[in-house]
């Protein structure tokens, strides 16, 4: 049996209120990037004009239903690739909970409550994973480019149990 916890009203109203303002936040900040980086790459905005429009024909001239935005590749893309160069949360810092042994360099072990600062703008700026790291381009989500490479080099909803709740 799992443990039950019992949550006061100020518990859960402050829980609230970081939902509230994290997820409000990041989100208008997202889309003031993408709008931003639309407005410097018409390219990319008729591409993704293409697409919604499409969507909007499917629908019979209506607004297209939840299910088929989220079947948008190219939406999807656009905003995965803002969320790469315009990082919301820079760095995500976690505390160990069992010794892991690092092997690479030298020998390493990062031993129970050790804290780890992963910085997301460091792995999002770099080469190895995205070709001209400072350029928008939402071909970096492509379906074949996102399966060249390691899920874990893109941390714009961080990753495992602790990841955003936005991201589902």
């Amino acid at each position: 049996k799992g443990k039950h916890h019992k949550f006061d009203e100020d518990t859960i109203v402050a829980t609230s209120l970081v939902l509230l303002v994290a997820g409000y936040d990041t989100t208008g900040m997202t889309l003031s990037f993408l709008a931003y980086e639309l407005a410097k790459n018409p390219d990319v905005q008729e591409k993704l004009q293409e697409e919604v429009d499409q969507a909007y024909q499917e629908a019979g001239g209506q607004m297209p239903d939840y299910n088929a935005i989220q079947g948008l590749p190219y939406l999807d893309a656009c905003i995965y690739e803002i969320l790469r160069l315009h990082t919301p949360v820079g760095s995500l810092l976690r505390t160990c909970n069992s010794p892991i042994k690092i092997d690479g360099i030298k020998e390493y072990t990062i031993q129970t409550n050790d804290l780890l600062f992963l910085s997301a703008n460091g792995i999002h700026k770099d080469e190895r994973y995205y070709p001209n790291p400072y350029q928008f381009n939402p071909d970096n989500f492509s379906k074949e480019a996102r399966q060249s490479r390691s899920p874990y080099t893109f941390l714009g909803f961080g990753q495992g149990p602790r990841a955003c709740i936005g991201m589902r």
